[in-house]
């Protein structure tokens, strides 16, 4: 027998011969077989992104989870991972990125983004968009100005004007990238069109197109930019306005004190009073120092038991006490059955027990119920006596938006309740902590579940502490008549200052000077930026005066209306109540909610609402974070630059 331990030359050919036919034919089906794999992966993963960002935006009034509420420019998916909307970090991006660096939040599929930072998808101007023609989501690099991409922040910002255009990473065969419009739509995208949302774009045609070297598509606009003559033209109707109804010049110009910087998006002069930095909330603390040696401690920390709802600060401090009192409520703001609380202090940092002030009117219900509810609102001091106070509230029907219908209940098209405000209702808190009989003072009488008594079977003679000031609730501005939530004080020079804010969200604070603090000229816009929130001001024996609040908004006149996120708290130093010069961070972050936030209604924002006493050089502030937990901040006087000799005074 023959033994054969060599192959033949025509064996050796044939062997050769079947695996290149195997790598001809074979490999290349397996090839396409794995890149159709990744590509379905892909957008199975973009699909995963779209659900949780549409659940997201459905418990959070339609607002996207980027900037608003993350503190972070596009990271969207930090924002869907802590809140537990999806775990899952693998999906956030595409299969075939194989970049370094994968733990970085930025290492996600890009975000649509506008120039305002966060896209509040429920204003008409997105409405009125096609929604396959808007994209949310695709495989993503930014760049700066050259074609080599960085891997920073995951963006795409196809905004023309903007520096730089948001660059898209065909990581699939055949020049494609995985992208996810708003209906849902997942595709792998070569050259497609979609649309830029107005007023930023104006409905402008934006083209993906691809880079000489064939890797990546850049964002291109290739029909006229119509953003800047939309804004033009709405400009000039709008300073039709401030022509037709024109201002006489501020006194506090006329004196010297102000001068003007500008106009508002309605043509009228703006009183420049902001002499800080311009707020970055990309930066810690909006760019601003944060207070050396500030003391914290909670008073009350909502939970299931007792109401997630906590808000209406209000601080005091009688002999060697100080008192914290706070609106409470389990369904939300304002809901029927509110209630208000209160505990004591010696120090502002060790509180007691907290107890009820005000009991629930009726039993706590819902916000689409109706029905009355209180709001803390104080204490004040009669003849050596210390009480507290609340102002009673109540929800008698719905209206529409545009307040033309109504209807006894709630529903989807009747979401606006009518209310209507009573007289405050009081009781007196011994120096034993027992409390006294509840009672009205005023002739609208509150109905509660309890008995409240006319103030001349309690307390005869009672006379409500007036500080001198009037008039300030008809102060309205030249183009907005949503003013609210005033601070008055003194200025240097003995005059009275009045700053508002304007619910018509032009994030900037509104200003009237008196002489007397009884007459007041119409409100001007000033460009002291506000989220918007309420503040308050403390003005001090030599002069300078003191503000607390959300100072923090980044511009001004933004075309939709929207709240920035009232973080951080500020308290900003002025030398003589018309400038303002320094500006610090009491505190800064998100809170972190007990109760997730839209189990609650109406809560949202940071360290917000201040109440304060400013006694022995040091600064005492009560503030709601969040709306859930209800804090207080310690800090010296000395701290922010101010005289710890001088003694402030609060007028409201």
């Amino acid at each position: 027998m023959i033994k054969r331990n060599k192959f033949t030359l025509i064996e050796l050919v044939t062997i050769v011969f079947i695996f290149a036919l195997f790598s001809v034919t074979v490999v290349p089906i397996l090839a396409n077989a794995v890149m159709s794999a990744k590509s379905i992966s892909c957008q199975d993963n973009l699909k995963r992104c779209y659900n949780a960002t549409i659940a997201y935006m459905n418990d959070n009034d339609k607002w996207r989870p980027n900037d608003a509420h993350s503190g972070r420019r596009g990271e969207w998916g930090r924002v869907l991972s802590v809140n537990s909307y999806m775990k899952d970090r693998k999906a956030m991006s595409c299969p075939n990125d194989k970049s370094k660096g994968k733990k970085a939040w930025a290492n996600t599929y890009g975000s649509w983004m506008t120039n305002d930072w966060a896209i509040d998808m429920k204003k008409a101007d997105y409405a009125s968009v096609d929604p396959s023609r808007l994209l949310i989501y695709a495989d993503c690099f930014r760049r700066d100005d050259t074609v080599s991409p960085k891997r920073s922040i995951n963006k795409l910002n196809p905004d023309p004007r903007g520096p730089y255009n948001g660059v898209v990473t065909l990581m699939h065969k055949g020049g494609k990238a995985g992208v996810i419009t708003y209906d849902g739509s997942a595709n792998m995208a070569g050259e497609i069109s979609f649309s830029g949302a107005p007023p930023y774009y104006n409905n402008s045609k934006i083209v993906l197109k691809r880079y000489p070297n064939k890797r990546f598509m850049a964002i291109q606009r290739i029909q006229p930019y119509s953003g800047k003559s939309f804004l033009i033209k709405k400009r000039a109707v709008q300073t039709d306005m401030a022509k037709k109804h024109p201002l006489p010049v501020s006194s506090a110009v006329k004196r010297g004190k102000l001068s003007y910087k500008g106009e508002n998006r309605n043509g009228y002069k703006v009183l420049d009073m902001w002499q800080c930095p311009t707020p970055d909330p990309r930066k810690k603390n909006s760019g601003y120092k944060q207070i050396l040696g500030v003391k914290r401690a909670v008073i009350y920390k909502g939970n299931w038991k007792n109401g997630g709802y906590n808000h209406h600060s209000n601080l005091f401090k009688y002999k060697d006490l100080f008192y914290a009192s706070w609106s409470n409520q389990s369904y939300g703001e304002d809901c029927p059955g509110q209630r208000v609380l209160y505990s004591t202090s010696k120090d502002g940092l060790k509180w007691s027990p907290v107890k009820e002030l005000f009991s629930s009117p009726v039993k706590m219900a819902d916000r689409k119920s109706n029905g009355p509810f209180l709001a803390s609102s104080g204490f004040f001091v009669w003849k050596g006596r210390l009480f507290g106070r609340a102002s009673g509230h109540q929800k008698l029907y719905w209206e529409n938006k545009a307040r033309t219908s109504k209807k006894p209940y709630w529903d989807k098209d009747h979401n606006y309740p009518k209310m209507v405000h009573y007289s405050y209702i009081s009781r007196e808190i011994k120096p034993d902590g027992k409390l006294g009989k509840i009672f009205v003072y005023g002739n609208r009488h509150f109905k509660a579940g309890y008995p409240i008594l006319d103030y001349s079977e309690v307390v005869p003679g009672l006379i409500m502490p007036n500080s001198g000031v009037e008039n300030t609730i008809s102060v309205q501005g030249p183009d907005t008549k949503r003013l609210c939530e005033s601070t008055i004080y003194k200025t240097k020079d003995g005059k009275f200052g009045l700053l508002l804010r304007d619910d018509n969200y032009s994030h900037r604070k509104y200003a009237s000077f008196s002489e007397d603090g009884k007459n007041w000229p119409t409100a001007e816009p000033t460009n002291i930026p506000d989220s918007p929130s309420y503040s308050i001001a403390f003005y001090g024996s030599d002069g300078k005066v003191l503000f607390i609040g959300n100072h923090m908004a980044p511009s001004f006149d933004i075309p939709s209306p929207r709240h920035y996120g009232r973080d951080p708290l500020m308290i900003t130093y002025s030398p003589d109540g018309y400038k303002l010069t320094k500006s610090y961070s009491i505190s800064s972050g998100p809170h972190k909610y007990t109760i997730p936030r839209e189990e609650v209604f109406g809560r949202g924002g940071g360290a917000q609402y201040p109440a304060a006493v400013v006694t022995n050089g040091k600064v005492y502030v009560m503030y709601s974070s969040g709306k859930e937990d209800i804090l207080t901040a310690v800090f010296t006087l000395s701290s922010i630059d101010a005289s710890s000799k001088a003694s402030y005074k609060r007028l409201k």
